[in-house]
């Protein structure tokens, strides 16, 4: 006899019908949607350390990225029918298609059409507009459910054959449910009793396995070729479980469902779901520092069981406790509810898998350093701050780095404020996809440090740019990896490379190495003759690349321009930047060059201390009334960028542009003003407040405002009135 029970895949309130169907039904046999491939990992289903949610992986053994996961939480359906046959010593295996024809691009198994929306037009013909809603009233909440499956099956059939009979148009749903079939009819052959636990689209399908032709379904798998595949258990987050992480079987909110599970079904039922829903939401916005009551949650419950009594519901849903929330507890404040949503509805918390179940050495080592580093897999974001002093936050550190040399970002660097050198501040979130990540580069060698080697050699052959070379070396570095090739790789390339952009891109990752690399311990011997010879190459190639070009050429030589001074700035060597000063001073002098480049030569010999009288001279030959305005701009724009307090102090250069403003006809002024306003716009208001008094007290009697012809008679005539408007009486 054939029992099938068709669920929606994580849903508690399917879960606990399944396991009274199974206690009430006594099967021999268990049949689950799932890989085949994994049945073997059934046997690991009642380890005390397999802790939901958690996730069966299957991926194809010589492309690792090619590979599917099938999630469960301790609530979900499929999970329940697991431990109910572990517990009673019932056979129990996958039925879906297997991955290892899924995988297989010569098969094209991929799903082409959208399956049919069986909930949300059974929630629309009851006359409903959420389906999630609607689902969670008829089977997540109720109470009685007798004959649930019987019901579900029904309706899910009545749909299926309005929308085009019970074969799917899809090829890969065909496939799928014509290999459901062929299980079902062998299990019972072997079996007395089978039940069938599936999500409940394909339940119809299945059922009806009779009115099928097992021909027709051997038909349709005839000829699929295999690949090799691999399945393993791995941890999994309730975050990756909803609709936001995209996919496809999720739900809105993993810890409502959660919730749900905890309050139980049928006869074992809490009656308090609600009242301790909403005491755990004004407990979370009580840390937030919100003045909520217990009075709050009284009302909010209250608020929730009405509406839910006026939309017909046997009891609050989510949908009425966020009204609730908004209302109540917040005053109508919409912005805590993301806070809400993200820490309560989804939630937070990481799954577990035994130690002793087989992994790649790769993972194991992952795992093993984790430990010894003292990070925690976690999948909500928090920051760490590393004293790389300390020998267990240099590991920390040097993990992480090498885990972002794999692409595999455990932790996002984030800035620190000071000016030590021996701090790292990360925010860690362990994405349980990365699974996936470490699987790939498993083939790259067996621990994290072999496999982040091999992958930088790789990405050495594949760049083509200094700047990206340079980086690659600032990676290299920080993860403590072998550099030799990567250093003659951007030796060689440098020595043949006529772009100054990527030459000067090349020098900040260098200088930071050079300059930092004792405080990670890291060897920096090999680096210096590279950057000095580059650095050679920039200072000789820098003034014939800055003539000739365009705006936009222009600026971006200017970007890295500033890039490298700041870096040459904290390198320990002072005749190289003297060598670059002397550089800077041939561009700020040289006509043939771009107004904004000779501008900004001109504005960090400023910054340096290095022009003294010269800023005078330099901006009345760059903002003469003879030279074309446009170019007077350019030039303007490159020395005001940065920090205004430096060119506060520069009586000189504020003479030179007060007589060189006024002088501009007034269209050229029209004309030239967006650009003005651009190179002001870097300034605070302190700062463009006090460039203003600067300018009217450098106007002296010769201001213009002192020198307009003003009728003084006519503006007393004002004055009564502006007393009045500004509220002082007649």
């Amino acid at each position: 006899m054939l029992h099938v029970l068709g669920i929606r895949h994580h849903g508690p309130g399917c879960g606990r019908s399944v396991e009274r169907a199974l206690e009430r039904l006594q099967p021999d046999c268990v049949l689950i949607e799932g890989p085949p491939e994994a049945d073997g990992l059934l046997d690991h289903i009642l380890d005390p350390g397999l802790v939901p949610p958690v996730a069966l992986l299957v991926y194809a053994q010589d492309e690792p990225g090619q590979a599917g996961f099938w999630p469960l939480a301790r609530w979900s359906p499929e999970y329940r029918a697991m431990l109910w046959a572990a517990h009673s010593g019932r056979e129990v295996r996958f039925f879906d298609l297997p991955q290892a024809w899924a995988l297989h691009p010569d098969n094209a198994l991929q799903r082409e059409l959208a399956p049919v929306d069986a909930i949300g037009l059974l929630a629309q013909a009851a006359g409903s507009r959420d389906s999630e809603a609607w689902w969670e009233d008829q089977v997540e909440l109720r109470r009685d459910d007798t004959q649930i499956f019987e019901a579900v099956n029904e309706a899910i059939q009545a749909v299926r054959e309005a929308e085009g009979g019970l074969l799917p148009a899809d090829r890969y749903e065909a496939a799928r449910e014509s290999q459901m079939r062929k299980q079902v009819r062998l299990a019972l052959k072997q079996h007395a009793s089978v039940a069938v636990v599936c999500g409940a689209f394909h339940g119809p399908a299945v059922a009806a396995h009779q009115a099928f032709k097992a021909g027709e379904d051997a038909a349709r798998l005839k000829g699929l070729k295999k690949r090799k595949v691999a399945a393993a258990w791995v941890p999994w987050a309730n975050s990756r479980l909803s609709f936001a992480s995209g996919y496809g079987a999720g739900m809105g909110a993993p810890a409502w469902y959660e919730a749900i599970w905890q309050a139980g079904s049928g006869d074992e039922v809490r009656t308090d779901l609600s009242e301790r829903w909403l005491t755990r939401t004004a407990r979370l916005l009580r840390e937030q520092g919100l003045d909520l009551s217990s009075a709050h949650v009284i009302e909010g419950v209250r608020l929730a069981e009405a509406l839910a009594a006026i939309r017909g519901r046997s009891r609050p849903g989510l949908a009425e406790l966020r009204e609730a929330t908004r209302t109540v507890l917040l005053g109508g404040d919409e912005a805590p509810m993301a806070l809400v949503r993200e820490q309560l509805e989804v939630g937070s918390g990481l799954g577990s898998v035994p130690e002793g179940l087989p992994v790649i050495p790769l993972q194991r080592d992952l795992e093993s350093r984790a430990r010894a580093a003292l990070l925690k897999f976690q999948d909500l974001a928090v920051d760490k701050l590393l004293d790389l002093r300390t020998p267990k936050n240099l590991l920390a550190s040097l993990l992480l780095h090498q885990l972002a040399v794999l692409g595999i970002p455990w932790g996002e660097p984030q800035d620190v404020s000071g000016s030590g050198t021996f701090k790292e501040l990360w925010t860690l979130k362990w994405d349980p996809g990365f699974a996936v990540r470490v699987v790939e580069s498993g083939s790259l060698g067996n621990t994290v440090l072999q496999a982040a080697t091999r992958r930088l050699s790789l990405r050495v052959d594949q760049t083509q740019t200094l700047g990206e070379l340079a980086e690659l070396l600032d990676a290299a570095i920080l993860a403590q990896l072998p550099t030799a090739s990567l250093l003659q790789a951007l030796d060689d390339r440098a020595a043949v490379s006529a772009d100054i952009v990527q030459l000067m891109q090349a020098i900040p990752p260098l200088v930071r190495q050079t300059r930092y690399g004792s405080v990670r311990r890291s060897p920096i011997g090999a680096i210096v003759p590279v950057l000095e010879r580059l650095f050679e190459r920039v200072v000789l190639g820098l003034p014939p690349a800055c003539t000739a070009l365009d705006d936009g050429a222009a600026e971006a030589l200017v970007q890295s321009l500033d890039r490298a001074h700041e870096a040459l700035g904290i390198l320990p060597r002072p005749e190289l930047f003297e060598d670059w000063l002397e550089a800077l001073w041939r561009l700020a002098g040289r006509e043939e060059v771009h107004p904004l480049i000779r501008g900004r030569a001109a504005r960090r010999l400023l910054e340096a201390d290095q022009l003294g009288e010269g800023l005078e001279r330099l901006a009345r030959t760059n903002l003469s009334t003879a030279l074309d305005p446009l170019q007077a701009a350019w030039w303007l724009e490159g020395v005001l960028r940065g920090s205004g307090l430096v060119l506060l102090h520069q009586d000189a250069l504020w003479s030179v542009l007060d007589e060189w403003l006024p002088a501009l006809p007034q269209e050229t002024f029209h004309e030239l003003l967006p650009m003005l306003r651009r190179a002001f716009s870097g300034f605070s208001k302190a700062e463009r407040r006090e460039m203003g008094q600067k300018l009217r007290r450098l106007g002296g009697p010769g201001n213009p405002a002192q020198t307009l012809d003003l009728d003084m008679a006519r503006g007393q005539r004002v004055l009564p009135a502006l007393r009045v408007l500004l509220g002082g009486g007649a």
